[in-house]
């Protein structure tokens, strides 16, 4: 899973470098509740990124174009955002009549302005149930049942009142969310997973302070979407872990990647080129809320899953030292095809999605394999939960 094609070496573009000086890079920033912590000093050291950012051979500029036309498209319409406007509207009703005191906020793509459109509806209940204590989320096993029993009876309601018409909750993962369909949308809910909230502030944040960032992302998105290698809860690429591999990308860029007027198919080409092959998976580890956008890797708390040790360790934003790519175990299927896609738009100088490579979705299953594989591989996955719940509970 490496690439075989060589960075070309940079060429001056005027186009490329705007004549005016550049702006420093945006402070690292973090959620609200993390405004006096410090960044540890053990950054990983960080290249010359001169072939990232600033090469302008095989059409860059013309990426760049097109990069730009898709993003301003991308996004939902007047007429999606006032459905989904009314089906969230319908379910905080419904959820508060069953709990008066309960809280229904949006989060995730819809509240940070990166939602493309048909993304996923997602909504936590606040006011219910435990909460997690962490800024990272995670639940007791206690807590767990408890939570599920919720959502069950909130996806019954839903579904008698017509809300949605398919309900799935799964409770397996790290914080037990329920899957729903209302209309032409899919819908993710938890409960009690205010992270999620303090999340939207410091994407917001990165939104506002990297030009780049939201034509990237969203073209990013797309990408995984047609792979179905979008999906945290299947293994891929969520949106949490992408937005921290952008923002480490502009910061590794340094001037060109927080440039007001940036060339986005050159920084489309360099993150491609540095996440399909460049960047040293097993000594560093992303980590988009430092100044430098990595740390090294022994630096980071990881804890090996049924799968082993994730293939990509990125830093939460909103915790220190804590690792947030422990469900992401077909990373290696999202490192081959940035790859292939550098190759592809580098060659052809054209914007693409690669969906003749394509395959089909990935079900909510734990793994591939036979049904008793499966299972083997959910209760190593339980297991491995238990224990994170009992180390927090010692912690």
């Amino acid at each position: 899973n490496t690439n075989n094609t060589n960075n070309t070496n940079n060429t001056n573009n005027n186009n490329a470098r705007p004549t005016t000086p550049m702006p420093p890079p945006p402070a690292a920033t973090r959620s609200h509740d993390h405004d006096h912590d410090h960044f540890r000093t053990h950054d990983a050291h960080v290249h010359d990124d001169d072939d990232y950012e600033d090469d302008d051979t095989h059409g860059a500029m013309g990426l760049h174009a097109q990069v730009a036309a898709f993003a301003r498209s991308a996004g939902p319409d007047d007429i999606a955002m006032q459905r989904r406007d009314a089906i969230y509207k319908s379910m905080a009703a419904a959820i508060r009549e069953m709990y008066p005191h309960s809280q229904v906020e949006l989060f995730g793509s819809g509240a940070t302005g990166l939602a493309l459109k048909d993304a996923d509806i997602d909504l936590v209940v606040l006011g219910v149930g435990p909460e997690s204590a962490a800024a990272g989320g995670g639940v007791s096993r206690n807590d767990r049942d408890e939570l599920v029993r919720i959502l069950r009876r909130i996806a019954k309601t839903l579904q008698t009142k017509k809300i949605v018409w398919k309900a799935v909750v799964i409770s397996t993962a790290k914080v037990p969310i329920v899957k729903m369909s209302a209309g032409a949308f899919a819908v993710d809910l938890c409960v009690g997973a205010a992270n999620g909230l303090h999340a939207v502030q410091w994407i917001r944040a990165q939104v506002k302070g990297f030009s780049a960032m939201r034509p990237l992302v969203l073209v990013l998105k797309r990408l995984l979407n047609t792979h179905h290698l979008d999906d945290a809860s299947t293994g891929g690429c969520g949106g949490y872990l992408l937005v921290s591999l952008v923002v480490s990308h502009l910061r590794q860029c340094g001037a060109p990647g927080a440039a007001p007027s940036p060339n986005l198919g050159a920084l489309l080409l360099g993150f491609l080129r540095r996440f399909g092959h460049d960047f040293d998976y097993v000594r560093t580890a992303v980590a988009a809320a430092r100044a430098s956008g990595v740390l090294r890797a022994k630096d980071l708390v990881v804890h090996p899953g049924p799968f082993g040790r994730p293939v990509v360790l990125a830093e939460d934003p909103q915790e220190v030292g804590r690792n947030i790519t422990g469900a992401a175990y077909r990373f290696k299927e999202v490192r081959s095809l940035f790859r292939a896609a550098a190759e592809a738009m580098a060659s052809e100088g054209e914007l693409t999605f690669l969906p003749e490579i394509a395959t089909g979705p990935v079900s909510h299953s734990p793994g591939p394999g036979p049904p008793w594989q499966q299972q083997k591989l959910l209760q190593q996955r339980q297991q491995q939960q238990q224990q994170q719940q009992q180390q927090q509970q010692q912690q």
